[in-house]
C-alpha cells in the first residue's frame, strides 16, 4: 500500500486513508447509512481542522471515527495506522511498550491503543447468551497464575480476554500470512468497524451482573 508510510507520518493522509479503506468512494454517514454527505471545510477553504463530515439527511456531523474501535479516542490517527502496521508486520507481535517508544504516547495510551487493536483483529463472537442457562462443566477455585490450556477453557469468557485477544493476534497474522504486510493492515483496520468498546453496557446493567456494567463491552 503506497499510501500506508504517509498515513503514519501525517494526519491529513491518515485520516484519507482511513476514510477510503472505511468508504471507498461511496462516504456514508455511520448513523442513518445516507450518502448524502459532504466534507465540512474552514475559512481557508481547506479541510475542518477536526475532519468533520455532515449528513444532509440526519443533520449529525462526524468523523471516520465513529462506530470503530477510534471512537472516543484523541489519540492521533497516524499513530494508529502506524500501531496497527507494526502489529501486523512483525512476525511475533509488539508491545505496548515499543508503540510507546517509537510514538513517543505514555505508556497508558501505548496500552490503550494496543488493547483496541487486538480487539479489531478478534473474529466477531456469537452474542451472548441470556436467561437461564445450563453448562455441563464448571471450573471453581482461586485464579491460577499461570494457567494450563485446560484451566483456561475452564474459565469465564471475561477472565480468558485477555489469553483470548493474544491468540486471536497470532491467529490473524496466520490466517493472512499469504499477503503482504500492507494487504494484512488494510484487513485488520477494516476489522476496527462496529467494534466500538464501551466501558458500561448502553443496553442496561443485569441485575445479576457483579460488576454494575462497567466491564469493558462491545455493541
Amino acid at each position: 500500500m503506497a499510501e500506508l508510510p504517509r498515513a503514519c507520518s501525517d494526519e491529513l493522509g491518515a485520516v484519507e486513508f482511513l476514510e477510503r479503506q472505511r468508504w471507498g468512494d461511496s462516504p456514508a454517514c455511520p448513523r442513518c447509512g445516507a450518502t448524502d454527505v459532504y466534507q465540512m471545510q474552514g475559512r481557508d477553504g481547506k479541510r475542518n481542522k477536526r475532519f468533520l463530515w455532515d449528513c444532509r439527511d440526519c443533520g449529525d456531523q462526524y468523523t471516520v471515527r465513529i462506530g470503530t474501535v477510534f471512537e472516543d479516542s484523541r489519540i492521533p490517527l497516524r499513530h494508529w495506522c502506524y500501531a496497527f502496521w507494526a502489529a501486523c508486520a512483525s512476525k511475533k507481535g509488539v508491545s505496548a511498550l515499543q508503540i510507546k517508544r517509537q510514538t513517543r504516547l505514555s505508556y497508558k495510551s501505548a496500552l490503550f491503543l494496543m488493547h483496541r487493536i487486538r480487539f479489531a483483529m478478534t473474529p466477531d463472537r456469537s452474542p451472548r447468551l441470556d436467561g437461564t442457562v445450563e453448562v455441563d462443566e464448571t471450573y471453581v477455585g482461586g485464579k491460577p497464575r499461570n494457567p494450563s490450556i485446560q484451566a483456561i477453557r475452564a474459565m469465564s469468557y471475561e477472565e480468558r480476554k485477555p489469553w483470548r485477544q493474544e491468540r486471536a493476534e497470532f491467529a490473524f497474522r496466520w490466517n493472512h500470512r499469504k499477503v503482504d504486510d500492507g494487504a494484512r493492515t488494510v484487513a485488520a483496520i477494516r476489522g476496527a468497524e462496529g467494534k466500538r468498546l464501551y466501558y458500561r453496557d448502553p443496553r442496561g446493567v443485569p441485575s445479576n451482573d457483579p460488576t454494575g456494567g462497567f466491564g469493558l463491552c462491545s455493541v
